[in-house]
């Protein structure tokens, strides 16, 4: 079992995912998004939503994009997808146990650069920031809606994050719990931890290069 004292001496900077990692958000996204999704696009199948994990608003926009029958505008669904996310999401979202504690640990670190790299919308970003409290941990706050909504799998968001902080990638830790967050930070050159959050059981993480269930263990 990895221990705090021990688990990130290898690392200059530790680059967090923001939702199912630092927020049970998933949890509520699982069960409100299929309704929203089927009111626009009737015949996607909802048991497959799990492929929206990781992604950018515009890149769960591709990802319905064959079963837009109503032929709705990119920019109406961003528009739809933001308000719905605003008022039915990261207005409820809480902090995972364990959470905050690591994030105070890491922060009192002085050789370890603390960054939130985030496929989320800005907006739902500081929303969830706000709720939390988490803002003061971070030396960088980073939503992929900065860098173009370049989705995941891609690595960007996480090379963006690394500039920010001025931390070479392979000097950075990052902890995700979806598939496409997890190749992304390999492709980045990144190790990456994955964490199994309790919702995320459809998302292979075999390429992780740790497992986790509980930030407790990492303390």
């Amino acid at each position: 079992m990895l221990k705090y004292c021990d688990s990130f001496a290898a690392f200059d900077a530790v680059i967090f995912d923001m939702d199912g990692v630092l927020i049970d958000s998933e949890r509520i996204w699982q069960t409100r998004q299929p309704d929203f999704i089927l009111q626009l696009f009737p015949d996607f199948p909802t048991e497959t939503s799990h492929q929206f994990a990781g992604r950018t608003a515009k890149g769960v926009f591709e990802i319905l994009s064959p079963y837009n029958i109503q032929n709705i505008s990119e920019e109406s669904f961003l528009e739809r997808f933001r308000e719905f996310g605003s008022r039915e999401i990261y207005s409820e979202v809480t902090a995972f146990e364990g959470v905050e504690e690591l994030l105070q640990r890491l922060h009192k670190n002085p050789e370890i650069s603390l960054a939130l790299g985030s496929s989320s919308l800005i907006q739902w970003v500081k929303m969830a920031m706000e709720k939390t409290g988490f803002e003061k941990y971070f030396s960088a706050i980073c939503s992929a809606e900065e860098i173009g909504g370049v989705s995941k799998p891609a690595p960007d968001i996480f090379l963006y994050a690394a500039k920010k902080l001025g931390v070479a990638p392979e000097k950075c830790l990052v902890i995700e719990d979806a598939n496409a967050g997890v190749q992304a930070a390999k492709a980045a050159g990144m190790t990456v931890w994955a964490f199994r959050n309790g919702v995320n059981h459809q998302q292979d993480l075999s390429k992780a290069d740790h497992i986790f269930s509980s930030f407790k263990t990492l303390l």
